[in-house]
């Protein structure tokens, strides 16, 4: 899910992809939690890091809480 909603499976993801408003230029890196791709925001033409949950995890309670308390030690 990107900011609530639903997206392709995170291994199905190939660059150039349109997630949202943002395209996927290249995967940063990727870990136990989910993947993290360098993005661009189409209409601001800026670049940010984006991770992705998961496939799985966004069922599971206990991942969610630490993925949304990374989030927001990110700030």
């Amino acid at each position: 899910r990107v900011l609530g909603m639903p997206i392709a499976k995170t291994q199905d993801l190939t660059l150039g992809q349109k997630v949202g408003a943002y395209d996927l230029v290249r995967e940063i890196g990727q870990g136990g939690m989910g993947r993290v791709f360098e993005v661009r925001h189409r209409e601001l033409q800026k670049a940010f890091a984006m991770k992705l949950i998961a496939d799985g995890l966004e069922a599971d309670e206990q991942a969610m809480v630490r993925f949304r308390a990374e989030s927001l030690a990110l700030g």
